[in-house]
Parts: structure tokens; C-alpha cells; sequence
């Protein structure tokens, strides 16, 4: 392997794992490098336009939102990457724009998307360790707990409750966040009701 391969795989050790084109550009290395190094073995295509070191796990997150920027973690999923429940979804949870179009929409067996109005959508959005160690976009545990209380015929109440008490007990949730968001998803009585009887 040539000293240029090793650097650059030397690089991508010391991101994670992964480099997409677009971080390659930057430093210099040309898609046509890349290409060559994965016909070699020394780099994997995961994706369109993202490429994974060989000694580095999949992040199945990571490569989620490398196909759809747009799509935010939430429900069930920001639950698990928050650490308020033990439970791995199945599928990937996330919420896009209204309007937004990813191929993904179609992978019901892998993906399940809800939608939000944009000006709701860019609420409560933070940057978090995926279980990989990749920087990915979720849901605020606030913002994600409201966004289920507001929907909670549909989904697993006891799942959601669960979560609440365990993050209010941990004093990791903000209270007035959690009446704030919940103004916004019209469920502020709900969510008072809930508090009360938890606290």
C-alpha cells in the first residue's frame, strides 16, 4: 500500500471510520483515490458517497442520516440514543419536513418517518454520540417526550411514562422545556397532568 493510501486510511481512522466525499475534497483526496483504495479492499462503500474503514463497525445511524440529512431522530429511537429506554427499536425512528422526499420513505421494513411543518421540525434539535461514536442529529429528550405524549393513543404509553419518570428522577429533564414544546404539539394539559402525578 503507498504512503499516500496509508495517510489516508490513517485519516479516516481518526474520524470514526468513515469519510464521505465531500471531507475528502477537502483534504485533498480525490474521489478516483477513494474508488481505487475499495477495488484494493482497504476502504468499504457503505453508501452513495460515504466509505467506512474496514476495522470500524457499520453506524447504521450514521449512514441513516448521511442519505437523508433532513431526517432527525425522534420517538422511540432518540429514546434509545438518549439512554430513557433500554430498548432498541427494530426500525429506525426519524422525523422529516413535510414535503421532504428521501427513497428511504419507501424501506418500511428498515425506516419509519413522521412528519412535521418546518417550523416545528428545526425545534429542539441537538448533536449526539451515536452508540459508535459518530456525531448524529436527535430530538432533545424534552422535545422527543413531547412529540410522543402528543401521540400517545398510537404508541406505547407505558414505554413513554417510563421514560419520563426515569428522566425526571435523574433530573436530566428541564420541566419548563417539556410545557414549552408542549404548547407547540397542543398538548400542554396532557403533559401538566402527567407531571403531576409522576412528581
Amino acid at each position: 500500500m503507498s504512503a499516500l493510501s496509508e495517510s489516508i486510511l490513517e485519516t479516516i481512522k481518526s474520524n470514526g471510520g468513515t469519510i464521505t466525499i465531500k471531507e475528502a475534497e477537502e483534504k485533498n483526496i480525490s474521489p478516483k483515490k477513494l474508488q481505487r483504495m475499495v477495488k484494493q479492499g482497504s476502504l468499504e462503500r457503505v453508501t452513495r458517497g460515504l466509505y467506512l474503514h474496514p476495522e470500524f463497525l457499520e453506524d447504521s445511524y450514521y449512514i441513516f442520516q448521511h442519505r437523508a440529512p433532513k431526517a432527525i431522530f425522534s420517538h422511540e429511537t432518540a429514546l434509545y440514543l438518549h439512554k430513557l429506554s433500554d430498548e432498541n427499536p427494530h426500525k429506525i425512528i426519524a422525523t422529516i419536513p413535510s414535503g421532504y422526499n428521501t427513497s428511504m420513505i419507501k424501506e418500511r421494513d428498515k425506516y419509519r418517518l413522521y412528519y412535521l411543518k418546518e417550523d416545528l421540525w428545526e425545534k429542539g434539535q441537538e448533536k449526539i454520540k451515536s452508540p459508535f461514536g459518530n456525531l448524529v442529529y436527535v430530538y432533545t429528550k424534552e422535545m422527543t417526550l413531547v412529540q410522543m405524549i402528543s401521540k400517545i393513543n398510537s404508541i406505547d404509553k407505558d414505554l413513554v411514562l417510563t421514560a419520563l419518570k426515569r428522566g425526571l428522577k435523574n433530573t436530566e429533564l428541564d420541566k419548563l422545556e417539556l410545557l414549552r414544546y408542549s404548547k407547540y404539539f397542543k398538548c400542554e394539559e396532557q403533559m401538566r397532568n402527567y407531571l403531576e402525578v409522576i412528581i
